[in-house]
Order: structure tokens, then sequence, then C-alpha cells
């Protein structure tokens, strides 16, 4: 494999010389529909568990008998806290980018830690079993989270969390191991935890260890103070869900589809938003997309609790809502730092009547001069649910989530990889990152999620700032197992051959190839500066081949060109099945194959062989078509006259990535190069 990947028609032709500000107004516009199912994503689903819903009890109704209080807090923290919840209406890029922090550790004195199981009061119940409450206090606190070691025989006990400011309880078993857990997030200054031992066991073979708290400066009771010097209050242009005129069903379906992720990272707590999403077939697990910068670890996703139905109960409204509160942490199944994505499989349920939403990974058409109409919902400041509306402004470079050692490649980051929004209703802040961007789809009658807050600097107070969002097209093939397993790639083997797309933002190259080495390699490859930081990325675009030949396809054979692109320091690649092409190569004179490539001088040609087998198109140019049944493969080329000297092809399954290239980046077109399987 050569040491740069790029394609080249193009250079071959030149080898051989030839509203009210609390009201919100939803957009209306939507999407063509002309575009691949392929990419299109799952359908609106809708939450209904097949469990009935258990309502969590204390088992003893006597009060806690052992009191414990963390250690005295520095009243610095909370005051800087606080600020900078109030610095978040006037959210800058660089803040923006990272969670909301919304709580910090205290510590529990040493000697007060292990609850001395074997000497505490227990309680007989009636079935047999024993319990025992103990209370945990943080001074000022608005909620608490407990980190517990709970130890001892398995299904030999149960453990109930409630704080003092909401009445939900909360169930865990014991564990197996003495691995920390985070509880769940426990209102007000005070919570009681409840020990149940069940018949038959000795309450002294259990060890309950509490190692610290978790001081919270934001719960959801703590947002009917919005009007007082307390935190949980946006800034004043974002608009209430409820505020929206005459919100059509489809709006509120992908409101009751975003959700507020509170999570521990080290020694601090934060909260973002993210969405459930579904899977094509449903499959009936609970999927929240939301931003890498939210979830950095398995340790964090491990400690999720996700908010739902966190609505105003009424425009401008200041009572707390009936929210629904699930605990239980989440794996991290997917997570691209590049592309600033992340999905987490819930651990517990969400509730009954939460909605899956539908996603679309093709690319968002740039409709100028009335760009794309765009929805954006999302819990700013982690306050009530908000709703923006705005248009597309098109694609841009990211931010740098890479390290000093990666110079180079931070100076110029992947180009286009981020979706550009301008809100002309509400905005977004800290808290929002992760919240998902959403298009209308008239053909389906609902929105459809094409990917999640980044950063930016739009705010109350820059209104036209512009926001950041990461492109579910981009990395569709990393989520593909997880949403749409049927559009996993599968390897080539003796009966089908699959040409993968990558993409190497260093460079801003795109390479294809069939060979399971090539990708392995591409796969595994890394910055050397960063051996963490991968160097090549799978775009989600690929399409069939045939391993062998047959009467109706043509042998796609691929050349590696050294010297072709930047002022001759890198080679390039280009693949061809018509006969026409490789005549023109072979009239050269400077085609060459096997040992004799060793040392080919730059802009000569070295015929790496037959790739595959595909079948060519009937026609040429613009009338080239396929047979029904037959997926078109367009081919798009960047190189003169809008580009010079940095030629490169990309061979696109899809039309409106096809489209997109070619349309509103100018790439050449090249219309359809070949017709794969379907």
């Amino acid at each position: 494999m050569r040491q740069l990947f790029l394609s080249a028609t193009m250079m071959l032709a030149s080898a051989v010389g030839s509203v009210h500000a609390a009201v919100g107004v939803e957009p209306r516009s939507s999407l063509p529909v002309s575009v691949s199912e392929e990419f299109r994503g799952a359908p609106q689903g809708v939450w209904e568990s097949k469990k009935a819903l258990v309502v969590e009890r204390f088992a003893s109704s006597a009060p806690a008998t052992l009191l414990i209080e963390a250690s005295a807090v520095n009243p610095a923290s909370v005051t800087s806290m606080n600020a900078q919840r109030k610095r978040a209406a006037a959210t800058s890029d660089a803040t923006k980018r990272i969670p909301l922090q919304i709580g910090f550790a205290r510590e529990i004195p040493s000697a007060l830690r292990t609850v001395p199981l074997s000497v505490v009061p227990w309680q007989t119940q009636a079935d047999g079993a024993r319990a025992f409450k103990v209370d945990v206090a943080a001074s000022d606190a608005k909620g608490i989270r407990v980190a517990y070691r709970f130890v001892g025989p398995a299904n030999g006990a149960e453990i109930r969390f409630a704080g003092n400011a909401r009445e939900q309880v909360f169930k865990s078993d014991v564990a197996s191991s003495a691995e920390v857990i985070w509880s769940p997030t426990l209102e007000g200054d005070r919570a009681s935890i409840e020990l149940r031992v069940l018949k038959g066991f000795d309450p002294a073979s259990f060890s309950l260890v509490l190692e610290e708290l978790m001081h919270l400066t934001l719960a959801g009771k703590s947002l009917n103070q919005k009007n007082s010097d307390d935190i949980g209050a946006s800034g004043d242009c974002n608009i209430d869900m409820a505020c929206v005129g005459n919100p059509t069903q489809a709006l509120l379906d992908i409101a009751r589809a975003t959700n507020k992720i509170s999570f521990i990272d080290g020694s601090k707590a934060y909260v973002c938003t993210g969405t459930l999403i579904n899977s094509s077939p449903a499959t009936g697990v609970p999927y929240v997309f939301t931003a890498a910068h939210c979830m950095t670890t398995q340790a964090a996703a491990s400690t999720v609790n996700t908010y739902w139905f966190f609505d105003a109960v009424a425009c401008d409204a200041l009572a707390t809502p009936p929210y629904q509160l699930v605990g239980g942490g989440a794996a991290l199944v997917h997570r691209d730092e590049t592309m600033d994505t992340a999905l987490i499989r819930m651990n517990s349920a969400p509730p009954n009547g939460a909605v899956l939403a539908a996603w679309d990974a093709t690319v968002i058409p740039i409709n100028s001069p009335s760009n794309t109409a765009v929805v954006g919902i999302h819990h700013p400041a982690g306050d009530l649910k908000k709703f923006s509306s705005g248009t597309m402004q098109g694609n841009v470079r990211g931010p740098t989530y890479c390290d000093d050692a990666r110079t180079q490649l931070c100076a110029t980051y992947l180009r286009d990889s981020y979706i550009s929004v301008r809100w002309n209703q509400g905005t977004t802040e800290e808290g929002s990152s992760g919240s998902g961007l959403f298009t209308f789809d008239s053909s389906k009658g609902y929105y459809t999620l094409r990917g999640a807050l980044e950063g930016g600097s739009a705010s109350c107070s820059n209104r036209n700032g512009l926001d950041r969002y990461s492109r579910l097209d981009l990395v569709f093939t990393k989520l593909a197992p997880y949403i749409q397993p049927s559009a996993i790639i599968p390897t080539t083997n003796a009966t089908t051959a699959s040409m993968v797309e990558f993409y190497n933002p260093e460079y801003d190259f795109y390479f294809m190839t069939s060979r399971e080495t090539e990708k392995s390699a591409l796969d595994n490859a890394r910055d050397n500066a960063s051996p963490s930081n991968a160097t090549w990325y799978r775009t989600g675009y690929w399409f069939k081949t045939d391993p062998f030949p047959s009467a109706q396809t043509s042998s796609l054979t691929r050349y590696f060109i050294p010297g072709a692109a930047k002022n001759g320091t890198r080679g390039s690649h280009f693949y061809t099945a018509s006969n026409s092409e490789k005549q023109l190569v072979a009239g050269t004179g400077r085609e060459r194959s096997g040992s004799a490539c060793s040392g080919l001088p730059n802009t000569w040609f070295c015929n790496e062989g037959t790739d595959s087998y595909i079948a060519l198109p009937v026609g040429t140019l613009a009338a080239a078509s396929c047979f029904a049944g037959e997926k078109p493969i367009y081919r798009a080329f960047r190189g003169a006259p809008n580009f010079n000297d940095d030629g490169n092809h990309r061979y696109l399954s899809n039309a409106g990535m096809y489209d997109y290239m070619t349309r509103d980046l100018r790439w050449t077109p090249e219309y359809v190069a070949f017709c794969a399987k379907p």
C-alpha cells in the first residue's frame, strides 16, 4: 500500500495532454426526498416498556437513626459555580465546547465513611427482612449524589435512596464487587439511604462504605427560583417549548425524545443534552446520541442520569414540571472525538411515552438563497427544555480536539466537518451541548436528527453568532452497528467485494479500497506524534463489487500516480473500469506494473492490477444510467479549474452527497461511473 492515498481521473487527462421574544414559531420548510434510502435511517417510534412501572417505596416508615454530614464546603466554590452558570447566557465558543459544571465533590469524614451494620438498630419487617436507614447531608446543596460501596452475598439485600426535596425513591441491588457506585440524583440538601437485608441473611455479612458526596448546585426543584440569585435560569432570549405558538405534533415528538443528561466526571458533576434515537429495524434498545465532549469515558457514562419531560408546564411558568428522572448509568458504545459524537446505551429503560427520534444520515443540502430550515431542542444552562429555530449556513471546519503535538492538523482541521447554523429564534448555551439538530421530512411527517451541538458563538448577547453541529452522515459507519445493523459493511470474501471510502483530515484526501489488508491498516493508522489519534476515518460510503468476472462486468483497475499532487510531493490512486481510459493510460507509454513500478518517475502510472469487477453504465456523461435494481456510483473530481494541484476523486453511492460535492463544494461532476449491486 502506498504512502498516501488519493484518486485522480482528471489528472490522468492532464498527464496525457487532454417574532415575539417569548413566543416561538415553528418553521414549516422541509427537505427534498430524492436521496438514497440507505442513509435515511430509522423511522420515529414511541418507547413503550413491556414491563409494568414499579413505584419504589421505602420498606420502613421509621426515620433514620444515623446522620452523616459532609465536611464543610468552601463558600467560594458555590460562588464560583453560580458565576459560571450566569456566564452561560453570554457563552463564548470556547466555553460552549465543554459540558456545564453543576456540582463538586465534598468529603465525608473518614471516621464516618464505614457504616457499622453489625451494631446499628435494624427494624424487622413482616416478611422477616430487616431494614435500617441512614441520612446524609450536604449543607446548601440543591441535590446530592452519594458515592458508595455496598458489598455482600448476591441477591441478599437491597438499597434505596431518596432526597428530602422530592418523593421519588430509587432502588439498587447489592454489588458483586467492591466497585464505587454513584447514587441517582437525590434532590435537596439531605438524603435517606435505606438498607433492606432479606430473611435468612446476616447484616454482618454486608458492608456499606460512603466514599464521598457530590454537592449539586442544580437540581430540578431549584428551577422554581428563576428570579432569585439562585442558579437554573438560561438567557432571556431562550424560548420555552410551552411558548411555541401552535406547535405541530412532529415538534412535540422530538421534544419528547430530548433529555437532559447529568453525569459525574472525576470530582465534578456536569450537565449536557441528548436525543433518544430509534434503530432500523427497531431493536428496543435505548440509545442516546450526544457529544463526545460530554461523554469522555465509560466511567463518566456509568454515572449518567437522564431527565425526561423536563418542560415548562405553561409559557413562562415557574412551577417545577412533573418530570421523570432515570438513573442506572449507561454504556458508552461509540465515541468519536474528531467528529464530537457519542452514543450511549441506557442501562435502565426510559419512561413510557418518550419518543425515539428518527434520524437521517444523508447530507443536508444548502438551498441558497433560502437555506435549509433547522430546529434545535435543548436544555441551556440545565434549564427547562427550550426551542430554537434557524437556518443552515453551510458546512464548516471544526475545532481542534487534539493536542499540541498535532500542530499541523490542528491548524487545518476537518474541512466541512460540522453543520453551521444561525438562529432566528432562541439560541444555545452551556448545557445545550450534545443536543439534537433536526430537519423536517415532509414525506414522512416528522423531524429527523442530523447531528448534535458541538459549540459555537451564538448566545442571547450575540444573536448573529453561528453554532456548529456534528454531521450524522460523517459518522454513520461507526454508528451503524447499533442503530442500523443492516448497514454494517460486509468484508470482502469469495462472493462479494466491498469498496469502502476513507478520509484523511490532515491532507483533506479521500481514498477507497476493497482490500481487507488495506482497510485494517487504515483503521489502525495512528499519528506518530499522538498515537491515540487516528489518521484515517471511514466516511460511511461504500458499495459492492464482484471479486470474480462475469459477462455483465468489467475489471476495476487501480493505478498509482507518484507525484501527481501538491507540486510533486504526493502520489495518488485512480480507479477505472472504462476500457477507453485504460487505453488512454497505455497510450502514454508511461504505464508500468509489478516490480517495474519501483522507483517510478513522477506522473507515470503504476498499474496495481484488478481490484475487483463492476458493471459500467449505459450511456456517457450526463446521460449515463444504470439498469433497474442496480445502484449508480457517481464520480466527482476535485481539480482544475476550481482547484489546482490537489486532485482527488470520490466515488459515491449517495446522490445527495454527490450533489453536495458538485454543487456546493464545486467539485467537477463526472456523472455515473459504475453500476453496483444493491
